[in-house]
């Protein structure tokens, strides 16, 4: 959370193994939990958290842009139409 401009110097310093953590954990969560909308409110409940805990785990302290834009409305997103796609094309019941 050094360099919190919007340009893609800033960015791409923040494309790393995490954002395949996060598709991909995302994508499990909305499997286990067949919702959405449940999905989407922990989503951006687990940013909440990170935001709060920024103070006691130094990986937690990031740009305004990378927990809202990257994290939630980029990897997290996708993870979680990935996981209700995959349970519409299994036949799995949603809640």
């Amino acid at each position: 959370a050094d360099d919190c401009r919007l340009k893609w110097s800033s960015i791409s310093k923040q494309l790393d193994g995490f954002i395949l953590a996060h598709v991909f954990g995302w994508f499990a969560k909305a499997i286990i939990l067949r919702d959405a909308w449940l999905s989407w409110i922990l989503s951006i409940m687990f940013e909440v958290m990170e935001y709060s805990l920024e103070h006691q785990l130094p990986n937690f302290a990031e740009c305004w842009w990378d927990h809202w834009i990257l994290d939630v409305l980029l990897c997290n997103w996708l993870g979680i139409w990935f996981g209700m796609k995959t349970c519409e094309y299994l036949s799995m019941a949603t809640y």
